[in-house]
């Protein structure tokens, strides 16, 4: 039997979680839902989150930024986040996480 052994501080993991992450270059999947609102309840996933997380999504410049009082793991530049509605229902589009 093979045993694989990580080796790592504390600090670097809790660097991996967090409560927001910027989305670039965000694409709707059909048209933005919520018009003009400057911020909106949604439920969204990371490639490190297997279930859906309550969020709010804020207009951020040209961008978005999703702010979760959950611990968000594995917020990585370059990962992309999906944003769901408040339901977890409807897949409205997704952004490349940024720092």
């Amino acid at each position: 039997e093979i045993g694989v052994r990580l080796v790592g501080s504390e600090m670097c993991i809790r660097d991996r979680y967090g409560h927001s992450f910027n989305l670039k270059d965000f694409h709707f999947i059909t048209e933005n839902p919520w018009g003009d609102a400057p911020e909106v309840d949604v439920t969204f996933k990371t490639r490190h989150q297997p279930h859906f997380m309550k969020g709010r999504l804020h207009r951020a410049g040209h961008g978005y930024r999703l702010e979760s009082p959950e611990r968000i793991q594995g917020i990585a530049p370059g990962q992309f986040g999906v944003v769901y509605d408040a339901a977890a229902e409807i897949c409205i589009g997704s952004g490349e996480i940024g720092v």
